[in-house]
């Protein structure tokens, strides 16, 4: 009785040559091997015996390793799509828009930033963030919030507060608690420009020629307590004390102020941007 043999199945892989159709007598495989070694440049036919099993296994690899090259294309957590989450936070967004802004102003300038209201607060602590990580004292004129309040959000952002003076048109009005610090300047309201005047003049000069900046945090507000003209003097005179000081001023608006009085204002500062 005839010994069964393990099935398998014959893989053949054959360059076809180009000839003539003329009739043989020799047998096709026979005609066709003659034929390839007379061209001298076609490889001979090749053959190999491969079980079902060996074609399972092998087909079993090649999805494993697809599933695995497709996995790491699509998997988030990678260092560079880390990057670009980290890139495209909103800090980090903002970050970016004031370094551009700020290099491209002279070294001594006064600039309006105009701020939408919704992300007022952001961007006032980050443009403090920008000079304090660059090691630079400055004057911060704070019309919204009291100088504790301030404190907490800027130390919240990781702000270096040490190099800044601050001067507060709130905690007073407010009935708020005063901080003792030679740094701490409190006047008695928004309204009181006189005392805003001479403070601003004082804190200027306290500080070295070419290295500073002056940030009030809100020009609208002081537009709430003061009328136009007198809002439009003080800042007319303190652009022009900033420059003479070679400091960096900037001075931030809502979007929404009225647009004659910021026509006025832009005629003595460098430049009005919305930010």
């Amino acid at each position: 009785m005839a010994e069964n043999k393990p099935f398998q199945v014959r893989k053949i892989v054959i360059d076809f040559p180009k000839f003539e159709n003329k009739k043989s007598t020799e047998p096709t495989s026979v005609a066709k091997e003659n034929n390839k070694t007379k061209k001298g440049s076609l490889t001979p036919i090749k053959t190999e015996d491969i079980s079902i099993n060996e074609i399972n296994v092998e087909n079993t690899e090649r999805k494993n390793s697809s599933q695995t090259k497709s996995k790491q294309k699509t998997d988030p957590a990678t260092d560079s799509e880390e990057l670009l989450l980290e890139l495209l936070s909103p800090n980090k967004s903002i970050d970016l828009k004031i370094k551009e802004m700020i290099e491209e102003m002279p070294k001594a300038y006064s600039i309006i930033l105009l701020l939408p209201r919704a992300q007022h607060e952001l961007r006032y602590l980050r443009l403090a963030k920008y000079f304090a990580d660059n090691k630079l004292p400055g004057i911060y004129l704070t019309l919204n919030k009291g100088i504790s309040e301030i404190l907490n959000l800027m130390h919240a952002q990781n702000i270096n507060t040490d190099k800044i003076t601050f001067i507060d048109a709130v905690t007073r009005m407010s009935d708020g608690v005063e901080v003792e610090n030679d740094k701490f300047i409190y006047l008695e309201s928004p309204d009181d420009m006189t005392e805003l005047n001479r403070e601003s003049d004082n804190a200027i000069s306290a500080m070295k020629k070419g290295e500073g900046f002056f940030i009030i945090d809100s020009v609208t507000t002081l537009l709430v307590y003061n009328k136009a003209v007198i809002v439009e003097k003080f800042l007319h005179r303190l652009s022009q004390k900033i420059k003479n000081s070679e400091l960096q001023g900037i001075f931030l608006a809502a979007d929404s102020t009225d647009k004659e009085t910021l026509d006025t204002i832009s005629q003595f500062c460098d430049d009005v941007k919305s930010f």
